[in-house]
């Protein structure tokens, strides 16, 4: 099985940009300090592929959903992969975390994982999802190629290039 050349931290750095569904987005990546997440997403790998879930609405997009009331987003995390793709973590890092706001101003704080994936089950239990999709690393995520709008917009390729070096984000002004 290939390994993955992580980077798990460095300098933090802020972007602010318009994200899917034209919400306003602040992504920290390798955050100091972060606010309570009631998200979680991964960037996870097996087999030097990045690991997806086919939602049945939006398309293929990296694993994520609600934190639980009194669950450790940690935890979410590792459910959350489980759940959605039937993947078993070795180990999940915390590596960004963004914060997304509506036009009415309600904001969702969400933590971003990168996740090293033990094995693929073949088991799920997500009811909005079919399980597990391999993509490759360098993908360019597309609304026309299936992608949902929440991996085709900014915060998935900074981070993708800031963790793993592949890619590079579109043009976006890093803030102080």
């Amino acid at each position: 099985m290939p390994i993955m050349r992580w980077r798990l931290w460095g300098d933090e750095r802020r972007y602010a940009f318009e994200g899917a569904y034209r919400h306003a987005v602040e992504l920290t990546v390798f955050p100091r300090k972060t606010a309570d997440a009631g998200h979680v997403v991964l960037l996870a790998a097996f087999d030097g592929r990045l690991v997806f879930t086919r939602h049945r609405l939006r398309g293929l997009e990296w694993p994520g959903g609600k934190v639980e009331p009194g669950e450790p987003p940690l935890l979410a995390a590792y459910r959350e992969l489980m759940e959605e793709t039937g993947a078993e973590a070795e180990s999940i890092w915390l590596v960004a975390q963004y914060r997304v706001r509506d036009v009415s101003g309600e904001e969702l704080v969400k933590n971003v994982y990168a996740a090293e994936v033990r094995r693929l089950t073949g088991r799920h239990s997500g009811e909005d999802t079919d399980g597990a999709a391999l993509v490759p690393v360098d993908v360019e995520p597309a609304a026309a190629n299936g992608f949902s709008p929440l991996v085709c917009d900014p915060v998935f390729r900074c981070v993708r290039a800031a963790v793993l070096g592949v890619g590079r984000p579109r043009p976006l002004r890093p803030r102080k």
